[in-house]
């Protein structure tokens, strides 16, 4: 039976790396608001990803949580005979990057994410609220309902617990704020600045240039502890002082600021 198991936790993994957003090569909101600019410039270069990080029970059962919700979501809406909740609804942020927002309250013009974290994820965003990722990924979401003509004024993101009851569950909310996705899109620009300029689809290794920003680096897909190549990173080896000033330096001239 043991080989049984091992055959039972092949399928999920192997399963789970056939999902779409698996197999998704551009840039999501979901993925831009990280606070490391080299994964983020991994990321703009579509560098194929190296690290497997393990178990993906969490984002499997994620997935299949979102698909409930989005069910009930439109069962709600043909009890109230009206459509006040737009579920899985796709958004541009800007061409390039494109994503699918998970709910959006038409009464309340709110755009909502739906995160089910572990216990000690649920503890730390109902104490702190909502990572810089994810806090950056709402008003995104926001920016894209936006450009479709959905005049959003409030993002959200429902904390519902994985390993809890619904009564543990915690909403974070505040007003849409465009200055903030308009800083986000400067960052991505500036990165994108960096990679045209040194050269960095033709020679992977100028991609040192670009800081480090370690948060999570284990769940990053380019980590490896030991890099077989500027491909992959290891997190640990933060830019020294006078490389920070070259890329700062850098990113004014190519800029012409």
């Amino acid at each position: 039976m043991t080989d049984l198991l091992a055959d039972l936790k092949a399928l999920i993994v192997d399963g789970a790396k056939e999902d779409d957003r698996s197999q998704q090569k551009t840039l999501g909101p979901s993925e831009v608001g990280h606070p490391c600019l080299r994964k983020l410039a991994y990321g703009l270069l579509q560098t194929p990803k190296s690290n497997s990080y393990g178990d993906p029970l969490p984002s499997v059962v994620g997935t299949g949580a979102h698909s409930r919700m989005e069910e009930f979501a439109r069962r709600a809406n043909a009890r109230l005979g009206r459509t006040r909740w737009l579920p899985e609804f796709k958004v541009t942020v800007r061409e390039g990057h494109t994503g699918t927002c998970d709910l959006v309250d038409l009464d309340t013009m709110t755009a909502i994410d739906w995160k089910f974290p572990g216990t000690s994820g649920m503890a730390k965003y109902s104490s702190k609220g909502p990572s810089e990722q994810y806090h950056m990924q709402a008003h995104l979401y926001g920016r894209g309902l936006r450009n479709v003509g959905i005049p959003i004024e409030r993002v959200a993101i429902a904390f519902i617990p994985r390993g809890g009851q619904l009564k543990h569950s915690h909403l974070w909310t505040e007003p849409y704020n465009d200055a903030l996705v308009d800083s986000m899109l400067n960052t991505i620009d500036d990165t994108l600045a960096l990679i045209e300029g040194y050269g960095m689809r033709e020679h992977l290794d100028e991609i040192s240039r670009i800081p480090v920003t370690t948060q999570d680096c284990w769940l990053c897909p380019y980590h490896r502890a030991v890099p077989a190549g500027p491909h992959q990173c290891n997190g640990d080896k933060p830019l020294r002082p006078a490389d920070a000033g070259v890329i700062e330096t850098s990113v004014a001239e190519l800029l012409g600021r």
